[in-house]
């Protein structure tokens, strides 16, 4: 398993692939799908059989998440050989895949005049903020207001209360 930053683009590189002679189409499959939503497929291409990598733009994998990627190397032929002579097509296909997981995110606190401003990657949506007064023995509380989407974070200013205050993310 690899890991992987989610807020930065992701280049997928693979030896070559080449169209064989008998085939009269070829392409390059490449597969993305979370494996913690069931096996549902989110992202896609097709490619020439030639090409040799492809860049997943930055907010395509979701922060701490499995992502199982297939690479399908495909060659078709189609022949006359089907049931009276129709026309079929004969598929061969070789296919590799490796599992990625993104790393969770890093929390960003400043202090602004009577508050805390607490930020975090666009590409972390899917993550919770808590908080609690302490690390010894802490109870975590949900914070229920919503972030901002300022550019690419989600922003919360929170007042400062005490003289502590962790935060984490949780899925």
């Amino acid at each position: 398993m690899q890991a992987v930053d989610a807020d930065n683009a992701l280049t997928l590189s693979w030896n070559g692939f080449s169209q064989a002679a008998d085939a009269n189409q070829a392409f390059t499959f490449v597969r993305f799908t979370d494996r913690e939503a069931g096996g549902t497929p989110f992202t896609a291409f097709f490619l020439d059989p030639g090409t040799n990598s492809c860049v997943v733009s930055n907010g395509v994998l979701k922060a701490g998440t499995v992502s199982l990627v297939e690479l399908i190397f495909s060659n078709r032929a189609q022949t006359n050989s089907g049931f009276g002579g129709a026309l079929a097509s004969i598929a061969y296909d070789v296919s590799t895949h490796a599992s990625l997981f993104t790393i969770s995110p890093t929390l960003q606190i400043v202090s602004s005049g009577t508050k805390v401003v607490v930020s975090w990657p666009l590409t972390s949506s899917n993550f919770t903020l808590q908080s609690s007064d302490t690390l010894s023995s802490p109870n975590w509380t949900t914070i229920i207001d919503p972030p901002i989407l300022a550019g690419d974070r989600l922003v919360l200013a929170r007042p400062i209360t005490g003289l502590q205050q962790f935060f984490r993310l949780v899925k």
